[in-house]
């Protein structure tokens, strides 16, 4: 492998490794409905969303595979059609797990009540960090967590609303 191989597959890992946090910080910032929704599903069970995770993860593959069978055929929009729906998918998947980025900031340091957004950054810095160990994180962990949050964002859509609280 040249030098500038390993130069820009080490960009694009630096790059996963600021960009994951931020996404965090923004669903957390943007959405705090939905992160709240995120969080409290994150705490219920990991391992549930992980195993519900797996079905939509399989469908992808089947989709992704279909698709992937037109472009031998020579058709350049099935390529881009597929790239575009791994890449929404896997964002969609990773925006989910800012509820579990949460969560390991605020067990890492309780004391985070003043300002929560330093929990999620925290816990994301961790997960990161996680991801980013040669191959356990990047063929193991990072799989899994994909997974998780396929199911994670599963699970949000059939959570019970809450109830409305009452003004007094």
């Amino acid at each position: 492998m040249l030098l500038d191989n390993v130069f820009f597959y080490s960009l694009i890992g630096f790059g996963i490794i600021l960009s994951l946090p931020a996404l965090w910080l923004l669903v957390r910032a943007r959405w705090t409905e939905r992160f709240d929704k995120l969080r409290i599903v994150a705490s219920r069970s990991i391992g549930a969303s992980f195993f519900i995770g797996i079905v939509p993860t399989v469908l992808l593959g089947v989709i992704i595979g279909v698709i992937l069978k037109k472009v031998k055929t020579g058709d350049i929009g099935s390529l881009i059609a597929d790239v575009l729906l791994l890449g929404f998918s896997v964002t969609w998947s990773l925006s989910a797990l800012a509820g579990l980025a949460a969560l390991i900031g605020e067990k890492l340091s309780p004391a985070t009540e003043s300002d929560p957004f330093k929990a999620t950054l925290r816990g994301g810095i961790v997960l990161v960090l996680t991801f980013s160990m040669p191959f356990i994180g990047w063929f193991t962990l990072l799989p899994i967590a994909i997974i998780t949050g396929f199911g994670i964002n599963v699970r949000l859509w059939f959570m019970k609303k809450p109830a409305a609280e009452t003004q007094a």
